[in-house]
């Protein structure tokens, strides 16, 4: 097995296969949100980001204020 190979099955296959293994419906669902983003137009992307970097910026806000709220 050339050094290649090796690095392939220890990036790649060995994760993909520990997440096939982990539930069937978990990866299929992230194979299917693949699929459904790959097939979103450009105007798309762009509204999906916003919304996606809106969220993590609230959940940042949220948990910053969580642990203020611990310290005091």
């Amino acid at each position: 097995m050339h050094v290649v190979d090796i690095v392939i099955s220890v990036v790649i296959k060995e994760p993909l296969e520990h997440l096939d293994n982990t539930g069937s419906d978990m990866f299929t669902d992230i194979q299917n949100t693949i699929e459904m983003i790959l097939d979103l137009s450009a105007s798309e992307l762009a509204t999906l980001k916003i919304v996606v970097d809106e969220d993590r910026e609230e959940r940042l806000k949220d948990w910053q204020q969580e642990i203020l709220d611990k310290e005091i």
